[in-house]
């Protein structure tokens, strides 16, 4: 396992804990920026970010055209902040959805498994954290699968 994807997730997981919503941007289908709030749904040590939307969001048809996107975590008090750059790609294998959903089991959004549950895939190419307590200035990451 690669360190530094081990290393942003464990961050991740930090700045999410107390159930802290990431800013989802993606380039919206008239080719301008939209972002909104959304819950991480599972990040995994390989770097990669689940994220759950209705299957027939916005931000899903914004995806199938353009998967650039980018994904910001802070802590509540915004002295501390992830920001990921990247791809987001929607899930459509029907086994690694149910997998997830058993694993995670977001019934207040969706009581039954069925094709609304749309899944989000977002994996990490560049990533910046900034903690203010320490510095203003923040540390570039350059992260790559090879």
């Amino acid at each position: 396992m690669n360190k530094v994807f081990a290393k942003i997730s464990k961050i991740a997981r930090w700045l999410t804990k107390d159930d802290q919503p990431v800013l989802l941007s993606t380039i919206g289908l008239n080719g301008g920026p939209r972002s909104r709030y959304m819950g991480a749904f599972r990040i995994r040590d390989t770097g990669e970010i689940f994220l759950i939307s209705p299957s027939n969001a916005n931000k899903i048809r914004e995806i199938r055209q353009n998967p650039q996107a980018q994904l910001i975590f802070s802590s509540k008090d915004c002295k501390r902040v992830l920001t990921l750059s990247g791809n987001a790609l929607i899930v459509r294998d029907a086994s690694l959805r149910r997998t997830l959903y058993e694993e995670t089991k977001p019934l207040e959004i969706y009581p039954v498994f069925d094709d609304s549950f749309g899944l989000i895939r977002f994996v990490p190419v560049q990533a910046e954290y900034l903690d203010i307590n320490i510095s203003n200035d923040p540390v570039r990451i350059h992260v790559s699968r090879d």
